[in-house]
């Protein structure tokens, strides 16, 4: 039994390190906490958005998971903005009851609209909300305390050598 655990410990462990990567390396998190919607008939879309000068926002929706009361094939549809500022809609998922009932995903957003584009669901998407703090001006992150060495010129690494073993020779 102890086994199981360490095993479940450390695929934890190997989730929550990796997940950080698609995101990019946020050195100054300041939290991260569990976050859920349901899409469904009532409620088909959802927006996540939030502005804050201060504090930068991730959300990395991690899967979706159709109710096991759904009836018909849910689509569910992801709008955000990419990087030259134009809005892009792509399909995250399809679920179908008693074929596909899950989806693992991966996708980080700094907004993101949701929508159940077809089916009643519904439709339960999971992931992460992670919170950042701004690097603060005049802070250096590559001080840690660990010195670096200096990098040399190939061509003048093989100067030295050969000086060295006409030095040997005499």
């Amino acid at each position: 039994s102890s086994g199981i655990n360490a095993e479940y410990g450390h695929y934890f462990k190997q989730i929550n390190l990796s997940f950080l990567s698609p995101i990019k390396a946020m050195n100054n998190i300041i939290s991260q906490d569990f976050w859920c919607t349901t899409l469904s008939k009532e409620t088909p879309e959802h927006n996540w958005i939030i502005n804050d000068e201060e504090i930068t926002h991730h959300l990395l929706i991690e899967q979706a998971v159709i109710g096991v009361e759904a009836k018909t094939n849910c689509l569910v549809e992801a709008t955000s903005q990419i990087a030259s500022g134009e809005e892009k809609s792509t399909m995250i998922c399809h679920l179908i009851p008693g074929a596909v009932p899950n989806c693992q995903l991966s996708l980080s957003f700094k907004q993101v609209k949701l929508k159940l584009v077809a089916g009643e669901g519904p439709v339960y998407i999971t992931g992460t909300h992670s919170q950042e703090i701004e690097d603060m001006e005049g802070s250096d992150d590559d001080d840690d305390g660990m010195e670096v060495p200096e990098l040399m010129d190939a061509e003048a690494e093989e100067g030295e050598s050969e000086d060295e073993e006409s030095d040997d020779e005499e």
